[in-house]
Order: C-alpha cells, then structure tokens, then sequence
C-alpha cells in the first residue's frame, strides 16, 4: 500500500494537488479565512484543518473532486440546498467537482452553521 504523502503546511499540501484542485482549494481556504479569521490552520491527518471556537473543518482533494469536511451533520433543508444547486453531499461534507466553481453563498452558510451557530 503507498504511503501518503507528508505535507509541511497548507500551501505545501494546496501546491501538491493537481491544478484543477489547486484553484478550488485555495478559494475554500480563503473564504474560511475571510468568513472565521480567528480559525487557525493546521495539517492533521494528512490534510488540511482549521480550527475555531471548539469546531473544526477540512478541506480536502481526492480524484476528481474537493471536499469541506465539517465536524457537524449538515441539516438536512441545506442538503436539499446543495442539491438543488447541482453540489453533492454527505452528513458533514459538501463535494465539488473539478468543472465547478466553489458555492460560494453555500460555503458561506456551512461555514457560519460550523463556527458560530450553537449546538
């Protein structure tokens, strides 16, 4: 079984991705920043974490999507949302094929459930 690979930090983990990855990763790495300031990032687990207000999210890129990995279930009205806008998704995660652009009002609304809103 191959080993994974190791990365230094999250620009080195975004720079090994293929482009097509690259591009989204480092929007959905923005807009994290941008929506949580206070989020600080790390890499656990071989991908991208941040962490803010006792929550966690991810990012991550597999072989023909990225994904945001949350550490709550995403309702099941925001599901139907991501749906709905041609996105597919999990119980905690929302996918995004290579050919699409990052959600950015979903990102947002997952972003705001994960980090601010309470249990």
């Amino acid at each position: 079984m191959p080993s994974k690979p190791e990365y230094r930090d999250v620009d080195d983990y975004i720079g090994q991705q293929v482009p097509a990855a690259q591009s989204l990763l480092a929007r959905m790495r923005r807009t994290i920043h941008e929506q949580v300031p206070v989020a600080t990032e790390s890499i656990k687990w071989g991908q991208p974490f941040f962490t803010a207000n006792g929550q966690r999210a991810s990012i991550a890129a597999y072989k023909a999507h990225v994904s945001l990995l949350l550490s709550r279930d995403i309702p099941a009205e925001l599901v139907a949302r991501i749906s709905a806008a041609g996105y597919s998704s999990g119980q905690k995660r929302l996918n995004i094929r290579f050919d699409q652009e990052v959600p950015a009002e979903l990102l947002i609304k997952l972003l705001t459930m994960e980090f601010t809103e309470s249990d």
